[in-house]
């Protein structure tokens, strides 16, 4: 059906622009009303993992609709029986309790609430407040904006905010790229790590209930990650020292964008929760959770209690279904495995923008790949805020139909930009050529533009 552009505004909640309409997706593609074909090289918003357009799901999701559509949470069900057991095949050891949600933002909020409620049934009412890092992005609930760090979605809400209310201030986030602490590692010796305790110190460690970071920093900082698997044995050490819970979101690195299940498994620490949501359902359906210690939900069951966080489409059997089944596919597929194959590729075919003057760092781990954009190769400085690089850039690859993400870490001035790649795991070589020879095209012809400014 096409609809003329008035049509189109008139049923937006929004109505500055007329949106692109999509008809269809198959592997790493979409396609418009027109029948133009882009290159979805980052999934969404990171979120599909086994490409547009698998016939299966459907299937799956229709014969779960005629079967039971719906029933209250707390019930068994087979399709969450299911899901449950194939990703307890992929957590670590004694992590087997799962609990589900519909969307990032709600398990990071369960996970958050899960932690405080932890902490009152092993004794420790006191410990209520949530530390989060710099730069940081964990939800859009008020809760989970104020665990997170990003100054623009944060602004229209900060007197509402648990961490501005309480004057909890974020520990330093871990990048090199752009320390806060104006360091250079190694020499540094990971302060940043060591600001953790600080904070923790500041707040009182009898105060401080949970410990909230991203293994790798998507959406906020353009895809950043430690310079050394000893900064989260760090971290893990200091919430040991002061019974603190650390929390793994791992809403978008989770189920095998980095080529392994779970991203913090690349640094050998074991969180005591870890959260998941996008690639859990491929974005076949509203689905996401939290994973938590045996141990931690022992005693709320050694103590005859519950955790007391349920939503109305908890554990829905539709949704449930579908990511069984995508898990199963992901499994049949081996696509972790295909993660780290095509990651790799991508990342060394990436290696050859890094002559291009604009591109300032090239980082990422599996399909999750970031590039910083700078005026200055040498000193890493951004380019002006007015000239608006990364929505420049965007709207560039998207005229050669090449569509992707945008990363949203800014300096004080609000300068900065990066791109951000998370293909589906079904990508081709082919499709990966495709996509940075468009890249480089894009990006050289800009930052030729960008000197004329």
């Amino acid at each position: 059906m096409t609809r003329s552009d008035a049509e189109l505004l008139n049923l937006q909640f929004h109505r500055q622009t007329v949106p692109p309409v999509w008809s269809s997706g198959e592997g790493v593609w979409l396609t418009n009303e027109g029948g133009e074909r882009y290159l979805d090289a980052s999934g969404g918003p990171m979120v599909v993992n086994i490409g547009h357009g698998r016939s299966e799901v459907a299937d799956t999701a229709h014969k779960q609709i005629s079967t039971l559509s719906y029933a209250m949470p707390g019930y068994a069900i087979e399709s969450r029986l299911e899901l449950t057991e194939r990703i307890q095949k992929l957590t670590p050891n004694g992590m087997d309790r799962v609990w589900y949600g519909s969307g990032g933002s709600e398990a990071v909020e369960g996970a958050l609430k899960f932690a405080i409620q932890t902490q009152q049934v092993s004794g420790r009412p006191d410990k209520f407040k949530i530390l989060g890092r710099q730069n940081a992005y964990h939800g859009s609930t008020l809760f989970t904006l104020s665990a997170g760090d990003m100054p623009e979605r944060r602004a229209p809400y900060l007197k509402l905010l648990p961490d501005v209310v309480q004057d909890i201030q974020p520990v330093a986030d871990c990048n090199c790229y752009h320390c806060p602490l104006g360091l250079e590692f190694p020499n540094c010796e990971l302060a940043c790590a060591d600001d953790l305790e600080t904070r923790i110190l500041a707040e009182g460690p009898e105060t401080v209930a949970a410990f909230i970071a991203e293994p790798i920093v998507a959406a906020a900082a353009g895809v950043v990650a430690p310079p050394t698997p000893e900064y989260f044995r760090k971290i893990r050490e200091i919430c040991d020292k002061y019974d603190i819970i650390f929390i793994a979101d791992e809403v978008v690195t989770g189920f095998g964008r980095t080529g392994l299940p779970f991203a913090s498994q690349h640094w050998d620490v074991l969180p005591d929760i870890i959260v998941f949501a996008k690639g859990v359902a491929s974005g076949y359906a509203p689905l996401s959770g939290f994973i938590a210690q045996d141990a931690l939900v022992d005693r709320f069951d050694n103590a005859g209690q519950r955790f007391n966080t349920l939503f109305t489409y908890s554990e829905h059997p539709v949704s449930c279904a579908i990511g069984a089944k995508v898990q199963e596919i992901m499994d049949e597929e081996n696509l972790i495995q295909r993660s780290a194959q095509m990651g790799d590729y991508l990342g060394r075919k990436l290696e050859a923008l890094s002559d291009i003057s604009i591109v300032g760092e090239l980082r990422g781990q599996g399909t999750l790949r970031g590039i910083e954009i700078v005026a200055n190769q040498e000193t890493g400085d951004p380019f002006p805020a007015d000239i608006n690089v990364a929505v420049d850039v965007q709207k560039h690859l998207y005229k050669r139909n090449i569509l992707h993400y945008l990363g949203y870490w800014r300096d004080d001035l609000g300068q900065g930009a990066q791109l951000i790649l998370a293909p589906p795991f079904v990508i081709e070589e082919s499709e990966i050529d495709l996509l940075v020879e468009t890249l480089g095209e894009v990006l050289d012809d800009r930052g030729a533009a960008y000197r004329k400014m």
